[in-house]
């Protein structure tokens, strides 16, 4: 019977490069390889070389998607700062994004007012869309997923958004 082999996991930059690493020293090229957080990063890429190839990771960001301002911010960014613009970065300038339309809504600071048309709020922000339910919890957002192919990042979920199809090895 044949068998697919996934690996999972969640791991930061170094940890994602060594788990990496790992597998190769064994011997062992999983079909697919997930690792949160790390694969995310151009750093992963540059540590790795060709050993990053078709490694998957979930991002809140990615330079690949087309929300508003997203690419204007990103190129500002970069301009900025001189180096590639994190999902940190994109997540914290989102959350001034949407603190800004709703003290304009409000047409206040008190906190009471901002928390009533935060709750209320169906906006775009440079990292998609932004809208919670009663409870507070975020309901329109999503993560995307990316997958390094010929040494770029693409994204292949979801499918609305894709660059590129998966490649499983």
């Amino acid at each position: 019977a044949k068998t697919t082999t996934l690996i999972t996991s969640s791991l930061y930059l170094d940890e994602a490069v060594n788990m990496r690493l790992s597998l190769e020293r064994i011997g062992w090229y999983p079909k697919a390889y997930f690792a949160t957080i790390g694969p995310t990063t151009q750093a992963f890429h540059d540590r790795l070389g060709k050993d990053a190839e078709y490694a998957f990771s979930a991002s809140v960001w990615d330079s690949n998607a087309t929300f508003p301002g997203s690419k204007k911010f990103y190129d500002s960014f970069v301009k900025t700062y001189g180096k590639m613009l994190s999902s940190h970065a994109a997540v914290a300038y989102a959350g001034g994004q949407i603190l800004e339309v709703a003290i304009k809504s409000a047409e206040s600071i008190d906190r009471e007012r901002i928390r009533d048309k935060l709750s209320k709020m169906d906006e775009m922000t440079v990292i998609g869309r932004y809208n919670v339910d009663r409870t507070g919890m975020q309901i329109k957002n999503f993560s995307f997923i990316i997958h390094w192919q010929d040494g770029k990042k693409e994204l292949v979920w979801p499918e609305e958004l894709r660059t590129a199809n998966p490649i499983f090895k």
